[in-house]
């Protein structure tokens, strides 16, 4: 991915988040702290990092979560580790 795509991902996920923090609903808030970082993880993956580079640990999205319980899952079926491949 060119640096350029990486940047603009970046930017589009800072944007986000500022306009989280200007809002004044906490769970709307919320949820664009969340699509913020999943923009983030896109181009994290994007530039070849693996699942848990990109990701990082379950708990960092919240166990109990959907995508903090999907993490355990997957790392826990490839055998326990945390290093996911690609």
């Amino acid at each position: 991915m060119s640096e350029a795509l990486q940047r603009a991902l970046h930017e589009v996920a800072q944007a986000t988040l500022a306009a989280a923090y200007e809002d004044a609903n906490e769970s709307y808030t919320r949820d664009l702290q969340g699509a913020s970082e999943l923009v983030k993880v896109l181009g994290r993956l994007l530039v070849g990092k693996s699942v848990h580079e990109a990701f990082g640990a379950p708990g960092d999205w919240g166990y109990g979560t959907p995508i903090g319980d999907a993490l355990l899952d997957i790392y826990r079926a490839n055998g326990g580790g945390s290093k996911l491949s690609k």
